[in-house]
């Protein structure tokens, strides 16, 4: 294998390892969610990704919450939104705006929104969530931060 394959693969194996662990950290993350530790642990993790596992990770703790019907108030996206903006803070290198803008983005429903209305019939009126005034408060908010 050539070094330029063998650089490709290496790249490809370690983004699935990150979602993979993305993955693990969530659902570590959903069933011991009381513990202030497991915040801070979750935290770390997603600092630590690439961009796109980041993304990956944080739909797929939203898509698990749907799953499993648990509400994440806006206190709860508060902490997890704080804890991972301190975590990057700590990295230097890193396109900060690019994670803090996709992790609001995501947290706040926003990017779940954007997915169901492109899915929809462009021709039809948008479905708009009942808390999308939360999700835009909670936007708000944050930026304020």
């Amino acid at each position: 294998m050539n070094e330029e394959m063998k650089l490709l693969f290496d790249n490809w194996t370690t983004e699935q390892d990150q979602k993979v662990i993305g993955k693990k950290s969530v659902d570590f993350y959903i069933k011991h969610s009381d513990n202030d530790n497991v915040l801070s642990f979750y935290g770390s993790v997603l600092s630590g990704m690439d961009i796109d596992a980041f993304s990956y990770t944080l739909r797929y703790h939203i898509e698990q919450c749907r799953k499993y019907n648990i509400t994440l108030s806006r206190e709860d996206k508060t902490e997890i939104t704080l804890s991972v903006l301190n975590k990057l803070k700590c990295h230097e290198g890193i396109a900060f705006d690019e994670y803090r803008n996709k992790l609001i983005h995501i947290i706040s429903g926003m990017d779940y929104w954007e997915a169901i209305n492109s899915e929809s019939n462009k021709y039809t009126l948008w479905v708009v969530p009942q808390d999308l005034r939360l999700h835009l408060f909670f936007l708000d908010e944050i930026y304020r931060l």
